[in-house]
């Protein structure tokens, strides 16, 4: 299932609530989607329609994980994200592959060097979203 990003709540993770709260407070935020479960590949079926529509692209597909962001530990820059992706087919497999970074070695080795248990620390991404990027004027590093 898809889920609108303005829609989105604390059941499709911390990112994509928390960018649904800014929408509802009128800031510019890039237009998106949450895929409520990527275990489930039902999601794929209602991929090409939601691509048509944000729009032409490119995309970024952007973890948001249960659990990927709390107050003793962030799992910012552990889990997968491309940028750049145009077709249907290139999104799917960059969705695929952002929910089972979750599950790979940095992830796991950066809940060891939190001291979290692997088992309740380390996110499996159910949801992951994906947005039309906007040009960038400036980055933080």
């Amino acid at each position: 299932m898809l889920i609108p990003l303005s829609q989105a709540d604390e059941r499709c993770g911390a990112k994509a609530a928390n960018l649904a709260r800014l929408l509802r407070e009128d800031f510019r935020v890039p237009a998106g989607f949450v895929i409520e479960d990527t275990g489930d590949d039902a999601w794929v079926h209602e991929l090409g329609s939601a691509l048509h529509g944000l729009g032409s692209g490119p995309f970024a597909v952007r973890s948001s994980a249960l659990g990927e962001d709390g107050v003793q530990a962030s799992f910012a820059g552990q889990l997968h994200t491309t940028l750049g992706v145009t077709t249907e087919a290139q999104v799917a497999g960059a969705v695929r592959r952002t929910a089972l970074s979750g599950a790979g070695e940095r992830a796991a080795a950066y809940a060891a060097r939190t001291r979290r248990s692997p088992v309740s620390a380390v996110p499996r991404p159910r949801a992951g979203s994906l947005s039309l990027p906007s040009p960038a004027a400036a980055a933080g590093r």
